[in-house]
């Protein structure tokens, strides 16, 4: 269908999200629950262009490993407990997209592989969520999408 796919990490999402409300110029540092005692570790300073840049990629670590990363930190930072409830996440997930889609960005579908840690999961499911993503990309970049509502609770024409 050739229709672009874009892949944003969620801690991108809420460090995007926090960035918009705060006028700190601290780095951002997120951690959220992973499996197996591990955790979701990012880093991300803010900046005027895009509202952010990746200054430590999401990665999976324990916890002794991410409190040794920040404790080496370079410069000053805010450390962000990412919880379980990440609908508030999804106006980031959607602003960064479309900053994307801006910048004439046009990843494709199969350049789409999300990120779960060292576990990975079969191409049957990886086709199921790039399907999948892929629609709610078609319906929000479409002409024809009455609201960003609409295309949140699959109501796409």
């Amino acid at each position: 269908l050739n229709i672009p796919v874009f892949t944003i990490s969620t801690l991108a999402a809420v460090a995007y999200d926090i960035s918009k409300k705060s006028m700190s110029t601290q780095d951002i540092a997120l951690q959220m629950p992973a499996q197996r005692g591990q955790l979701f570790g990012a880093v991300y300073s803010v900046n005027g262009n895009s509202g952010l840049t990746g200054l430590f990629p999401d990665t999976v670590m324990t916890p002794e490993s991410w409190q040794e990363k920040l404790a080496s930190w370079g410069s000053s930072y805010q450390l962000i407990e990412v919880g379980s409830e990440l609908g508030a996440s999804v106006s980031g997930v959607l602003d960064l997209a479309y900053w994307e889609w801006k910048q004439g960005s046009r990843p494709d579908w199969w350049d789409a592989l999300p990120y779960y840690g060292p576990l990975g999961i079969g191409n049957r499911e990886l086709g199921i969520i790039s399907f999948q993503l892929n629609q709610l990309v078609e319906c929000v970049f479409s002409d024809c999408l009455p609201s960003l509502a609409d295309a949140l609770f699959g109501r796409c024409p």
